[in-house]
């Protein structure tokens, strides 16, 4: 028997960036983003470049 899920995934395509945001309901479950090109972005290839990751709820 397979399983439903109800689970929704958006796509956006931004040049050579792709952004997958999967939602299930109300809630974000997970946000996915794919560079195709990293030569292309100004940060480089690094990524120190990135702003450092904070935990959810903080601002």
């Amino acid at each position: 028997m397979a399983r439903s899920y109800d689970v929704t995934i958006f796509k956006v395509h931004y040049g050579k960036i792709t952004l997958k945001i999967y939602s299930k309901g109300e809630r974000v479950i997970r946000i996915e983003v794919i560079v195709h090109n990293t030569k292309g972005l100004p940060l480089g290839q690094v990524a120190a470049g990135f702003p450092p990751n904070r935990p959810l709820g903080s601002t």
